[in-house]
């Protein structure tokens, strides 16, 4: 080694794409190489001979490339093995300071150093310390981007927060749409259910006159859920009453498209404890006869209320409710209400036109004069009783009254805070709805009476209608709830005058002629009990008078009252021989 480092440096020959001109060396021998040594304390990075072009370059002769590849496997060679020797070395000089270290006593312990004398004198001021101009830019550089990403930040935040508001509100107009959508659908299907209703038979009440047009007797279904029902026109139907049912039960009903909105709301929010139907679905439910308390029920009868809304003016179904509603004690409508509360019954011309008994709401049988202070009062408390007619009925004792009294001022604070006014009485004030309780607080309400004129002519004209009905059970429940007004033959003075006259003459003494001219009381002397009379017109085969029996209410068998023996088929006997003879006779048959 020590005669290779006092070699003269020579220097390599780089080979290159571009081979570079041989340099002079002075070794004269080709075989040794001398290869550049850098000293690692002053490290020197290689330097490249600068290139020439191709036309400059000298041929490259196989000689020279052997040597340059035989000095590089020596300086490959060589390194290693100066590498090798470093690791020898270092492994012994470490093992040598262990051994060295274990063999030293071990470090005293640390004492805290306390100075034998303060300073004198103040202290120096020291310089205050200030960043680098390089780390002030830096941070303020850190501070205007970190304002400019809290910038951003704000700007996405409201990009976001109207990204959320417009999804909501797409989200709204989606449901809205598919809601309209599923409404119309539903609304088209349940069309046919609406002219179904619209178009149904409501049963009424089927009445029998004289030739007079005087009430003989009322026919109506007498089972549950069935009663006394007389549609009327609402021209006849006082404003008055109008008023006092639409502030009872829906303010809005003038106004609204079916519903009330705020009731249904308001129905909702309290969990179905208060009613929010308005008076065009509670007209549905009642021509459903549909009671149940099911949604499917409740949105059925919405989309029915529409449709009805739709199709008819306010008045007529104004005008429906209160010939459908129940009034108590088997009262289907107004004008049945106010023929058995008020005793106000229709009046009707000879040519059977008449006026209803609810026309004449307010009427005093004391003064015959129009009272608006007592129309009120009767208004008022018809009004409130189709919310829950069982519980209002005023004839099933006073306990029942009272509600229904306690109901009619409900109704009546309605009307005040509504500024309902009346004809005759201008706006209604509290005072004049306390009139209108005082009034009604001294009625006496009576249940109806089922009365029957002539009775015997009226079951002859019944059977001959259910049969001419169809006969059986439809022939019956046809003519029940038909609402037919027959006008008979018969005349209720004659018949009046024929039913005294039978019981006359079998209960009271008088002269009897058969078998002998005696003075005798039938019924007493002779056992003869019951007795039938027919009166008929003999020009036009008119029955004007029938009287089946001595008393039409009598249980006795002697008596057997409601049988009508004018009616009833028997044998003729030894009567029928002279109509027998004659016939005859009138043949040209003789006796022998």
């Amino acid at each position: 080694m020590r005669d290779y480092r006092q070699q003269s440096p020579q220097q390599l020959q780089q080979q290159s794409p571009a081979p570079m001109a041989p340099t002079q060396v002075a070794n004269p021998h080709p075989s040794t190489v001398q290869m550049p040594f850098n000293p690692p304390s002053n490290p020197q990075p290689p330097r490249s001979a600068p290139l020439m072009p191709p036309a400059q370059q000298p041929p490259v002769r196989y000689g020279q490339l052997a040597q340059g590849l035989v000095a590089n496997t020596r300086e490959v060679v060589r390194r290693w093995t100066g590498t090798m020797e470093a690791v020898r070395r270092w492994t012994g000089k470490v093992a040598a300071m262990n051994n060295y270290n274990s063999q030293q006593p071990p470090p005293a312990p640390l004492v805290l150093y306390h100075p034998t004398s303060t300073p004198s004198g103040p202290l120096s001021k020291t310089q205050p310390w200030k960043r680098s101009r390089t780390l002030r830019l830096t941070m303020q550089r850190r501070r205007h981007r970190r304002v400019r990403e809290q910038h951003k930040g704000g700007i996405t935040g409201k990009r976001i927060a109207i990204g959320v508001v417009i999804s909501i509100l797409l989200l709204i107009v989606t449901l809205t749409s598919s809601g309209a959508a599923y409404g119309y659908g539903y609304y088209q299907g349940q069309l046919p259910k609406l002219q179904a209703l619209a178009s149904q038979h409501i049963s009424q009440t089927t009445r029998i006159y004289d030739r007079h047009n005087v009430p003989l007797y009322d026919s109506y279904d007498q089972s549950i859920g069935g009663g006394r029902r007389t549609p009327v026109d609402i021209k006849y139907i006082p404003q008055v009453m109008q008023d006092a049912m639409t502030s009872a039960e829906d303010p809005t009903f003038w106004t609204n498209s079916g519903f009330d909105p705020q009731g249904v709301l308001r129905a909702v929010s309290q969990a179905g404890s208060t009613g929010g139907s308005g008076i065009t679905q509670q007209l549905i439910k009642n021509l459903r006869n549909d009671d149940q308390r099911t949604l499917d029920r409740k949105v059925s009868e919405l989309a029915l209320s529409i449709g009805l809304t739709q199709q008819y003016p306010k008045a007529k179904i104004l005008e429906m409710y209160l010939n459908v509603s129940g009034f108590g004690s088997q009262d289907l409508g107004v004008e049945a209400a106010v023929e058995e509360y008020f005793h106000l019954e229709p009046q009707c011309d000879k040519n059977f036109k008449c006026i209803p008994g609810i026309a004449q709401l307010g009427y005093n049988p004391k003064t015959k004069k129009h009272d608006p202070v007592l129309a009120l009062a009767e208004a008022s408390f018809l009004a409130g009783m189709p919310q829950n007619p069982v519980s209002y009925d005023p004839t099933l004792g006073p306990s029942y009254t009272q509600r229904a009294l306690n109901r009619q001022v409900y109704v009546l604070g309605r009307m005040v805070a509504l500024g309902i006014t009346v004809d005759g009485l201008g706006t209604i004030t509290p005072d004049i709805a306390q009139q209108a309780e005082n009034l009604m607080a001294k009625w006496t309400f009576t249940r109806y009476r089922h009365t029957k004129l002539a009775p015997h002519f009226v079951d002859w004209v019944v059977l001959q209608m259910e049969a001419a009905l169809g006969g059986g059970q439809q022939g019956v429940q046809a003519f029940l709830t038909g609402g037919f007004n027959i006008i008979t033959t018969i005349d209720l003075n004659l018949e009046n005058y024929v039913e005294a006259a039978v019981k006359r003459h079998l209960t009271q003494p008088d002269l009897q002629l058969f078998p002998y001219r005696h003075i005798a009381t039938l019924n007493v002397d002779d056992n003869v009990n019951d007795a039938a009379v027919v009166v008929i017109d003999a020009k036009t085969g008119q029955v004007l008078a029938m009287d089946g029996s001595a008393d039409y209410n009598s249980t006795d068998p002697k008596v057997s009252g409601s049988v009508n023996a004018a009616t009833s088929g028997r044998g003729p006997g030894s009567s029928f021989k002279p109509i027998a003879y004659a016939t005859a006779f009138e043949m040209g048959w003789y006796p022998g």
